[in-house]
Formats: structure tokens, C-alpha cells, sequence
């Protein structure tokens, strides 16, 4: 019986074969980490919209003081009492105003940052659930090219 041996042939080197597993592994880190930071970013942004809803309604309930104060006020019972609740309300009234403002301002920079990236404020659920899955397919992906 003759020895007969199989040999295949690779028309590269093992230098150039870790160059280009190198190439893709540095994709693969740069797209996660791609998809992670805009994952976080959906995370962030709905988490600051729900803290913009709390100062939202107090300065509502605010502003609701403050005119109806105003009205106590101009009626005629402007006691000094009323007189320096009505300025604490407006201060008050004010406060909530600024905090409002600086949040929102902090929401309009993440929503333009997830906009950069693909990532519309309109519909984050569904963006959320594509990122997730692009993560899973790329990771699987990954794991066939580096077996």
C-alpha cells in the first residue's frame, strides 16, 4: 500500500494570515464598542427625559402658584405676608425654570449626538432592539471568523 499524504497549500504566510485575524478583530472591537457607546447613549438619553419630566411638572404647579399670588396680590390683600410669598414663589418658579432649561439643553446634546450616529430619539425601543441584535450577530460573526 502506498503512503499517501494530503498537503494543502496556503498562498500566504502565517505573518500575513495574523496581519488580516488582526485587521478583523480590530473591526469587530471598533463596531462593538460602536454599538455599546450608542446602546449607553439610548440608556442616558431616557434617563435624562425622565428626569426632565419631574421639574417639568413642578415648574408647572410653580407657575400656577405664582399667578394665582399675583391675582391674591393685586386684589387688594397684599399683605406682607402674601408679599413675600408671592417673591419666594417667583424665585421658587424661577429655580425650577433654570433647572428645566439646563436639562433640557443636556437632552437636545444627546439626542444630536445619538443623531451622529443613526440613532433617532423617535423611535428607541425599535433602535434599541436593532442595536442589540447587531451586537449579537456581529459577536457570533466574530466567533466564526476567529475559530
Amino acid at each position: 500500500m502506498s503512503d499517501t499524504s494530503l498537503q494543502i497549500i496556503v498562498g500566504l504566510e502565517s505573518s500575513q494570515v495574523k496581519t488580516g485575524l488582526d485587521a478583523v478583530k480590530a473591526q469587530f472591537t471598533e463596531a462593538s464598542g460602536n454599538i455599546e457607546r450608542a446602546l449607553s447613549g439610548i440608556k442616558g438619553f431616557v434617563a435624562i427625559k425622565h428626569k426632565v419630566l419631574e421639574p417639568g411638572q413642578a415648574y408647572d404647579q410653580a407657575k400656577l402658584k405664582v399667578k394665582e399670588l399675583a391675582r391674591q396680590t393685586q386684589a387688594g390683600s397684599g399683605s406682607v405676608e402674601l408679599t413675600a410669598d408671592f417673591q419666594k414663589a417667583k424665585a421658587a418658579a424661577a429655580a425650577l425654570k433654570q433647572t428645566l432649561t439646563d436639562q433640557e439643553k443636556e437632552l437636545h446634546v444627546l439626542r444630536q449626538s445619538l443623531a451622529l450616529v443613526g440613532v433617532s430619539t423617535d423611535n428607541l425601543i425599535g433602535h434599541q432592539r436593532d442595536l442589540r441584535g447587531q451586537l449579537v450577530r456581529t459577536k457570533e460573526e466574530y466567533k466564526k471568523l476567529s475559530l
